[in-house]
C-alpha cells in the first residue's frame, strides 16, 4: 500500500471516529427551551462542576450558544421551581441532543414555574405515590413536572415506573409513559398511557401451595407465566419420575403490598411426598448388618448405600462394598422423611469374621499363631504351626501354613496342610557296638527322632569295624526301624587296608 493511499485510509478512519458535536441552538433551544421564563442553561457539562444560577449564567433564551459533544445542564433562578429534565446528553454519533430522551420517544421539556404558581407543580415525582405506587424513571434526570388537569396532544408525557416490589401487569408492554394528573400535596396522581397501574410482583417463596418455593430468581409480573423447578419443604420431594418443570402463573394484586404476589399451579400442581432420610437402616433381609445411605432422595430414586456389618462379621474377600436402594413412599403416611428403602437386585451378606485365636481342629496340633487383625470370609493368612507333645511336623516339613478364613475361623488347605505325626524314641539295642547320631549329635536310647526318612544315622562304635546292613534309621508309625530289611551289625573281623602293590593286582 503506497503512502498516500494508507494517509488517505487513516484521514478516512479518523473522520468515522470523530465525535459529532451538538447543535444547542438548533437542536434543543430554539424548538423546545427558547420562550422559557428564568431557565438557564450550562454548556460545560462535567462531573465535577456543580451548576448554580449567578451574574455569570446565560438565559437559555439568549441563544449565545456554541456547538458542543458534551451535553447540556438546565436550571433556574431564584423565586423558580423547576419542572422536567435537567440534563440533556448529546448523542455524539448523530449530533442529537436529547440523546435517550427523544430516542425512548419523548419530547424534551424543561420550564420554571413562579413560585407563586406551585399548586400547578407535581413535586417530588420521582418519589413513589403511596397509594398508586407510580412515579417518573429517574434515569433521565428529571425533577418535579407540570400538573395537567386534562390531557390533550400538547401534554407533555415522562416514562413511568412502578415502586420497588410492584410492576406493570404482564399485559402491558414496557415502556409505559404517563403525566401528572393529581394534587400537590404528596400523593401525586398519574395518567398512564397503558395499563391502570401497578400490581404485586411475585416472589419465589411465595405459592399457592404450602411450604413450596420456586426456583426462579427475580419478580415476576401479574400475568406472567413461568416455567420453574419447585423446592418442597424439608423431608419432602416430588417424585423423581415427575416433571422437572412445572408452570406457575404469577396473580399479583393492583396497589397491594410490596412483593405479595403469589404464584399459583392452577389445576396441574406438583406433589411433594415424603422423601427416604439419610442415615443408618436395617433391613430384615440382611442378617448381621445394616445399610448406611449418605444422601437422601424422592420416591422412585435409586442411590447407593455402603454396608455395615455387625462387630464380628464382614462382607466376604472381594465382595462389593456398595448397593443399590430404591426410595419408597408409603401412601398412608405424609410425615416428612417418612420414606422407606429397599435393597435393588443383590443382598449383601454379613458373614462371620475369624478371629487370630480360632482355627478348625487339626489332628495332633497344639497351636496355630495368627499376626494382625481378624480376617474376612475368604480371605488368607499365614500361620506358625506347632505340635502336641509327642508329635512333630515332617522331616522337611516348615512351621508357616497358609490359612483360609472359612465361616468364622481359620482352615488349613487339605493338600497341603500341617500334618502332625507321632514322634519315635530310639529303642534299647541287644548289643553296644552301634552308635547313633541325629542331626549331627549323638542319639542315646529312648531320644526323641521326629517322623520322616534318613534322619538317624549309624555307625559302629569301634571305627576299625565294618558296618554290616543299613545305615540310617527312620521314624515311621511311632516306631524307629532300620532303613533295610535286616538289623545292621558290626563284623568282628579286623579291617585291614589293602596292601599297595608294584606292577601287580590284589583281589579280596
Amino acid at each position: 500500500m503506497s503512502g498516500l493511499v494508507l494517509l488517505l485510509a487513516l484521514v478516512s478512519c479518523l473522520q468515522m471516529t470523530k465525535a459529532v458535536p451538538c447543535d444547542y441552538a438548533t437542536g434543543l433551544i430554539e424548538p423546545y427551551l427558547s420562550n422559557k421564563t428564568a431557565l438557564y442553561c450550562f454548556d460545560d457539562d462535567a462531573d465535577d462542576i456543580v451548576h448554580e444560577v449567578n451574574e455569570f449564567s446565560k438565559l437559555c433564551s439568549s441563544g449565545d450558544f456554541s456547538a458542543r459533544s458534551d451535553g447540556m445542564d438546565v436550571r433556574c433562578g431564584a423565586g423558580y421551581t423547576h419542572v422536567g429534565y435537567l440534563f440533556y446528553e448529546c448523542n455524539t454519533v448523530n449530533g442529537e441532543l436529547g440523546g435517550d430522551i427523544t430516542s425512548a420517544g419523548l419530547t424534551p421539556y424543561s420550564a420554571c414555574i413562579p413560585d407563586a404558581d406551585i399548586a400547578n407543580v407535581c413535586l417530588d415525582v420521582t418519589a413513589a405515590n403511596p397509594v398508586s405506587k407510580l412515579s417518573v424513571d429517574s434515569v433521565f434526570e428529571i425533577e418535579n413536572i407540570d400538573l395537567v388537569a386534562e390531557a390533550n396532544e400538547d401534554t407533555v408525557h415522562y416514562q413511568m415506573v412502578c415502586d420497588d416490589g410492584f410492576d406493570f401487569h404482564g399485559d402491558v408492554v414496557k415502556p409505559v409513559n404517563g403525566h401528572c394528573n393529581g394534587s400537590t400535596d404528596g400523593n401525586n396522581e398519574y395518567v398512564l398511557s397503558a395499563g391502570d397501574g401497578c400490581y404485586e410482583l411475585c416472589d419465589a417463596d411465595n405459592t399457592d401451595m404450602e411450604g413450596v418455593s420456586l426456583v426462579h430468581e427475580g419478580g415476576s409480573r401479574s400475568g406472567e407465566k413461568i416455567d420453574t423447578e419447585v423446592i418442597c419443604p424439608d423431608g419432602f420431594d416430588i417424585a423423581h419420575d415427575s416433571p422437572a418443570l412445572w408452570e406457575f402463573t404469577c396473580n399479583g394484586l393492583k396497589e397491594g403490598t410490596a412483593n405479595g404476589g403469589q404464584y399459583s399451579c392452577g389445576d396441574t400442581c406438583p406433589e411433594c411426598i415424603p422423601e427416604c432420610p439419610v442415615g443408618t437402616f436395617e433391613f430384615p433381609e440382611i442378617a448381621d448388618g445394616r445399610m448406611v445411605v449418605a444422601d437422601a432422595a424422592a420416591s422412585g430414586q435409586t442411590v447407593v448405600a455402603t454396608v455395615q456389618c455387625d462387630d464380628g462379621f464382614g462382607l466376604a474377600e472381594g465382595a462389593e462394598v456398595s448397593y443399590d436402594v430404591l426410595c419408597n413412599t408409603n401412601e398412608n403416611t405424609t410425615e416428612a422423611n417418612s420414606g422407606f428403602w429397599t435393597v435393588v437386585n443383590d443382598l449383601p451378606v454379613c458373614m462371620p469374621t475369624c478371629p487370630t485365636d480360632t482355627h478348625a481342629a487339626i489332628a495332633f496340633v497344639d497351636t496355630v499363631i495368627f499376626s494382625g487383625d481378624a480376617g474376612v470370609e475368604g480371605s488368607t493368612k499365614e500361620g506358625i504351626v506347632s505340635c502336641d507333645s509327642g508329635y512333630a511336623l515332617g522331616q522337611d516339613a516348615g512351621y508357616s501354613y497358609t490359612f483360609t478364613c472359612t465361616d468364622g475361623q481359620y482352615v488349613a488347605d487339605m493338600r497341603d496342610g500341617p500334618v502332625c505325626l507321632k514322634e519315635c524314641n530310639l529303642p534299647a539295642q541287644e548289643t553296644d557296638d552301634l552308635l547313633f547320631f541325629y542331626d549331627g549329635e549323638s542319639l542315646a536310647v529312648n531320644g526323641a527322632v521326629s517322623p520322616g526318612r534318613h534322619v538317624v544315622d549309624v555307625e559302629c562304635a569301634n571305627d576299625t569295624l565294618k558296618l554290616v546292613g543299613p545305615t540310617t534309621m527312620s521314624c515311621r508309625d511311632g516306631e524307629v526301624t532300620f532303613d533295610g530289611l535286616e538289623a545292621p551289625y558290626c563284623a568282628d573281623t579286623i579291617i585291614c587296608e589293602a596292601p599297595n602293590v608294584i606292577n601287580g593286582e590284589t583281589h579280596t
